[in-house]
């Protein structure tokens, strides 16, 4: 069966599978370090009647938007060189922009430490 495309469109059904992770000994260990798991989310597509598998696992991701500014002045720290330490030990390196700002997406959830360098 084909489904039909209308004014460049094919209607479907997606249908989004959330599970409560907490089924292996990755997620017992997490769930001490955090007190939480996050769940896991996958998706089938229907189209015309026709069901695709499943998907594989999605991950959950964040991000992280900050701004530097000096303690005691108020003064805002553009270009300023930064360390983001991440809690599975990966490091990420980086300057602030003009305006002291440091955006990054596509983090996992989790903890995380930033160290600044003047």
């Amino acid at each position: 069966m084909c489904a039909k495309v209308q004014n460049g469109k094919i209607e479907c059904k997606w249908k989004v599978i959330y599970t409560e992770d907490d089924d292996d000994s990755n997620s017992q260990q997490e769930k001490e370090e955090k007190g939480y798991t996050l769940p896991e989310y996958a998706f089938t597509v229907e189209c015309d009647g026709v069901e695709s598998e499943e998907s594989g696992q999605l991950d959950v991701m964040g991000w992280i938007k900050t701004q530097f500014k000096d303690k005691k002045t108020g003064k805002i720290l553009a270009n300023t060189k930064y360390t983001i330490f991440l809690l599975d030990g990966r490091e990420i390196k980086g300057v602030s922009d003009n305006d002291g700002i440091v955006y990054l997406d596509n983090l996992k959830h989790g903890k995380f430490f930033i160290s600044i360098r003047r």
